[in-house]
C-alpha cells in the first residue's frame, strides 16, 4: 500500500600523486546529480511447492530483509543478502491476502487479509489477530493505522489493542505522516481525501480526490495520489502538481515514496523511478506484473511478482 528517510549522498574526494588519476567513488557514494539507473534484478524466493505470486511487501526498519505474502498462504521473511528465507506465519485456507496491505513498524509486522489484521513479531509469533477485512494498513508511530471493512479507520497499538476508531464512508486507503493520517473515502458518492488528527482521528478537513485512486505518503507530509494515468503530488490537501510519466505509459498499480524519489509498478509491465522535486521520470526497467513495490532510499527498488521478490539495485551512470 505502507517508510524510511532517504540517506544523504556524500562526495568522496581523493588525495593522489600528481601522475595518478582520480579514484572513482562507489556508486552509492556519488553525488545525486549523477543520473540513476535500475540494474537488472535479482530474485528472492522461498522453497515451497506453491508458486510465489507475491501480493504484498514490507521492508524491515533495519533494511536487511523484506517480508512478503505469497507461496500459497504464507508470510515469509527474505534476507536481502540472498540467504534462505523463513516462514513467519500461514493464514487459514478460507482466507486471502489483501494486495499491498503490509507494514513494518519497529519490531512488529502487520499483514492485512480478507478476514483479519495479523500482527507478528520478527520470529513469527502472533501478537494479535483482529477481525475485519484489512484492505490498507500503514505504520503509524510504534503501531499502525488500518482501513477496515471499507467502513472505518482504526489506530492499532504494537500490542494489538485497538485505540481510536472513526467511521468513514467507503474508506479505501490510509496513509500516515508525522502530523496526520490521511484516508481516501467517499462523500455523497464523490471521492475525497480526508485529513485526520494522528492521535484522536478528529477530522481536520477534506478535499476532492480522483475516483478509484491509490495513495502513498512520506513522513514529511508529502502524498501521491494515483488514478488511472494521472499521478499527482500533494502536501496534505494542497496540490503541488502532476508527475510526468515520460516514456512510461503504464498505469501505476503500486508506488512507494522515500526521500526525494518515488518508485512505481506499472499495470502491464515495468518498474519506474521518479524525482518528486522535478516531478519527472528518472529511470525504468522491465518487470512482470506485480501487486506491491517498496523504495529503499537510494539503494534499491523492491517489487512483488509472480516468481518472487525482484530487487533492482539503483546504480549511477
Amino acid at each position: 500500500m505502507p517508510r524510511t528517510i532517504l540517506c544523504l549522498f556524500l562526495m568522496i574526494g581523493c588525495t593522489c600523486e600528481k601522475d595518478e588519476g582520480p579514484v572513482d567513488a562507489p556508486a552509492s557514494d556519488r553525488a545525486t546529480a549523477t543520473r540513476p539507473t535500475l540494474a537488472a534484478p535479482t530474485t528472492l524466493t522461498f522453497a515451497a511447492e506453491e508458486p510465489a505470486q507475491v501480493v504484498s511487501l514490507a521492508l524491515s526498519p533495519d533494511g536487511v530483509r523484506v517480508a512478503a505474502s505469497g507461496w500459497g498462504k504464507r508470510i515469509v521473511s527474505l534476507p536481502l543478502d540472498g540467504s534462505p528465507g523463513t516462514e513467519l506465519h500461514r493464514i487459514g485456507d478460507g482466507d486471502l491476502f489483501q494486495d499491498g496491505a503490509m507494514a513494518w513498524s519497529d519490531d512488529r509486522l502487520a499483514v492485512g487479509t480478507f478476514s483479519f489484521l495479523v500482527l507478528l513479531d520478527p520470529a513469527g509469533t502472533t501478537i494479535a489477530q483482529l477481525e475485519g477485512r484489512t484492505h490498507s494498513v500503514a505504520a503509524h508511530g510504534a503501531g499502525f493505522v488500518r482501513a477496515v471493512d471499507f467502513a472505518a479507520v482504526e489506530l492499532v497499538g504494537a500490542d494489538g489493542v485497538v485505540g481510536t476508531r472513526v467511521d468513514l464512508a467507503d474508506v479505501r486507503e490510509v496513509a500516515s505522516t508525522d502530523d496526520a493520517v490521511f484516508a481516501l473515502a467517499t462523500d455523497g458518492g464523490d471521492y475525497v481525501l480526508v485529513e485526520l488528527d494522528p492521535i484522536t482521528l478528529a477530522e481536520r478537513g477534506r478535499s476532492a480526490a480522483p475516483g478509484n485512486a491509490a495513495l502513498a505518503s512520506a513522513a514529511d507530509g508529502r502524498l501521491v495520489l494515483v488514478s488511472g494515468d494521472t499521478t499527482t503530488l500533494t502536501n496534505g490537501r494542497a496540490t503541488v502538481g502532476p508527475i510526468a510519466r515520460g516514456d512510461f505509459p503504464e498505469d501505476l498499480t503500486s508506488f512507494s515514496i522515500d526521500g526525494p524519489w518515488m518508485a512505481g509498478l506499472g499495470f502491464n509491465r515495468g518498474v519506474a523511478l521518479f524525482d518528486l522535486g522535478t516531478r519527472t521520470l528518472l529511470a525504468r526497467a522491465d518487470s512482470e506484473n506485480g501487486e506491491d513495490i517498496v523504495l529503499d532510499g537510494d539503494r534499491r527498488v523492491i517489487a512483488a511478482g509472480a516468481g518472487g521478490v525482484y530487487v533492482f539495485a539503483i546504480t549511477r551512470e
